[in-house]
């Protein structure tokens, strides 16, 4: 079993309390988005909060609704559960498909929280590892499909695109993937608007798949917790009897309905930030500096050939008011490492300015 550096942590020792006032630090580290709620979804969640005194639709009826028009692929709503972001809904799978003695893979560097639930259940986690070499892309399929016949696996996780690396696999090798996978594959889309690609298709033929996708970052929802998961009819039955009676709160249920009615809004602002985030890229990949391909709203920098970033770059920019990732310690990494959301062009260009004394001395 691969140790991880949470593994004997609570849920909340895991995650630091990285809450802050707006406007308080610039806030580059969580993968929020710049922009806040349309003013139409701002509206929407002040008139929700007149009714908070009545319980939310327990079964999210309308939202489920919206989301089955908003994702296409003739899904239905009852193919469909809604959970309070989606970690809730990665630790709603680990706790419905992951049976006493079972085993979970992943791909690291990946987000951590699919090898924390699998060692919160005490559980087997037997991640594969992916090389920077290849830019943190994954093991040929070969490897990945002697893994499997190896360890058998439950579930197996695979972030698409990737956090922390921004990578994005391909549909075909996905759908190998999926082919070779006995148990259960959860692709997690959380950043789908910024890539454009997507499997949900797939699970009209394909009764092991879970897609996993979320409102926080393209909707600018990170504060109301809205993820979605779709599957197989089968599937989703099987998370429902899991589930909390109430996952979802019914501010968050009517801010997720009013942001789905704001696609062009959101498509416009994803656009903006695609172009700011190359724009960032170049700059730091003239400051010598390795930057890697991105398909989500963050970057993975690393020490480049021609400079170094400093072990302490992270805590340096935190005392200068600039909170970015410090991804160095995260399994699977090859070393120094920050993960950078990109921000608008004022805090980006602050950064930059930051960046640039520490790896250059000027």
């Amino acid at each position: 079993m691969t140790e991880l550096p949470y593994r004997s942590l609570s849920a909340r020792k895991a995650v630091p309390s990285y809450w802050h006032r707006p406007g308080e630090q610039i806030c580059l580290h969580l993968g929020e988005s710049p922009f806040p709620p349309t003013d139409a979804v701002q509206r929407a969640i002040c008139d929700a909060a007149g009714a908070a005194n009545y319980y939310p639709d327990t079964n999210a009826v309308a939202l489920r609704d919206d989301l089955a028009g908003y994702v296409g692929h003739n899904v239905c709503p009852e193919q469909i559960i809604v959970g309070n972001g989606s970690d809730d809904l990665i630790q709603l799978t680990v706790q419905t498909f992951l049976p006493k003695g079972g085993t979970v893979v992943s791909f690291e560097p990946t987000f951590f929280y699919y090898g924390f639930c699998t060692a919160r259940e005490g559980e087997r986690y037997a991640p594969m590892f992916r090389r920077r070499a290849d830019k943190y892309d994954l093991p040929p399929m070969e490897e990945i499909h002697s893994h499997i016949q190896r360890e058998k696996p439950d579930l197996v996780f695979l972030a698409n695109p990737n956090n922390p690396t921004g990578g994005l696999v391909d549909r075909d090798r996905v759908l190998q993937l999926l082919q070779r996978t006995p148990g259960t594959l959860v692709v997690d889309e959380c950043y789908f608007e910024f890539a454009g690609q997507s499997v949900v298709d797939l699970i009209q033929e394909h009764s092991n798949l879970i897609v996993l996708r979320s409102l926080s970052k393209s909707f600018s929802l990170a504060g109301v917790r809205i993820g979605y998961a779709v599957a197989c009819r089968e599937r989703i039955d099987a998370l429902e009897r899991m589930a909390l009676t109430f996952p979802v709160n019914a501010i968050a249920q009517t801010a997720a309905r009013a942001a789905l009615r704001e696609t062009e809004i959101m498509r416009e602002r994803i656009g903006k930030i695609i172009t700011w985030r190359e724009n960032l890229a170049r700059e730091l990949n003239q400051l010598g500096l390795d930057v890697f391909p991105s398909h989500t709203n963050f970057l993975l920098v690393c020490s480049g050939l021609l400079n170094k970033i400093p072990d302490d770059c992270a805590l340096c920019l935190s005392k200068r008011g600039i909170l970015v990732s410090n991804q160095t310690h995260t399994p699977g990494i090859e070393g120094t490492a920050l993960r950078i959301t990109v921000g608008t062009p004022d805090q980006l260009e602050r950064l930059l300015q930051e960046i640039r004394e520490f790896v250059t001395g000027y």
